[in-house]
């Protein structure tokens, strides 16, 4: 699986105690089932700890919403021995559309 990913720091956000944001974003890749969602998210999970040189201990998947008729937003966290990694998808008829995650600190 090819990912995309881009870290970058928003002023505005580290007043609120977000470090970093880390999008992600995919080719193609159909997500159907939560079972699917929670595969991609653990793979995504390696990559994001060798990136920032952290031990994600545990992923806790949070829940998930329906925003109007076609889109999915399922929410994760990704625990290091710090804190965790907040981590939102978004699928569009089953299909990845984008992968935030923020880091705290």
């Amino acid at each position: 699986m090819k990912l995309r990913i881009r870290m970058r720091r928003v002023d505005s956000l580290i007043k609120k105690g977000v470090k970093e944001v880390i999008e992600v974003g995919t080719e193609d890749l159909s997500l159907s089932t939560l079972k699917d969602v929670k595969e991609y998210v653990n793979y995504i999970a390696k990559e994001i700890s060798e990136k920032l040189g952290v031990e994600i201990v545990k992923i806790e998947f949070q829940g998930n919403e329906d925003i109007g008729a076609r889109y999915i937003l399922y929410r994760f966290r990704l625990y290091t021995k710090k804190g965790y990694i907040a981590c939102r998808v978004v699928t569009y008829f089953n299909k990845h559309i984008q992968t935030i995650l923020t880091v705290g600190g």
